[in-house]
């Protein structure tokens, strides 16, 4: 298993929220934007960017490092969360501080830009939606982990 990038993770984190960061932007979207830059940067480099490995749950897949990385950047006061319905726990995000884009190498960069220009206006139901049509969520069982191998199908931003 590769290791957690923590200071790409956390950056992503920033540059999604900076970027994609809109009344659609909860835990689970960032879950599957998350998704989405492994994935699919796994499809083309055979590495994912974050080192995290993914789960499929109900509402698609979910990065297992995401909550510690926000708490982290909560409490170095890049992020604040706040939740916004009780009974659901709903969270909203707000950025602190910008990202470091010098994490990122270029094809990196590129694929945050594409996934924010791309899901930017989808929300929740749709982005869920769509990581059901697809073969890593589709081919797993529920509450496994989810095999990088799938996401040579990934299509959608190609």
């Amino acid at each position: 298993m590769t290791k957690i990038n923590q200071k790409k993770y956390i950056n992503a984190l920033l540059y999604f929220l900076e970027n994609c960061n809109n009344k659609f932007l909860g835990k689970t979207k960032l879950n599957k934007l998350f998704y989405y830059l492994d994935f699919v940067y796994y499809k083309n480099f055979k590495r994912s960017v974050t080192g995290d490995v993914y789960f499929c749950e109900q509402f698609g897949p979910v990065p297992n490092s995401l909550d510690s990385i926000k708490s982290d950047a909560i409490k170095e006061k890049l992020i604040r969360a706040e939740i916004i319905n009780n009974q659901t726990k709903k969270e909203k995000y707000y950025l602190i501080e910008k990202p470091d884009l010098s994490f990122f190498n270029s094809k990196e960069l590129e694929l945050l830009q594409k996934i924010c220009e791309k899901f930017k206006s989808y929300n929740t139901n749709k982005i869920v939606d769509q990581t059901h049509f697809e073969a890593p969520w589709f081919y797993a069982e529920l509450y496994e982990k989810i095999d990088y191998k799938y996401s040579a199908d990934i299509e959608i931003l190609d």
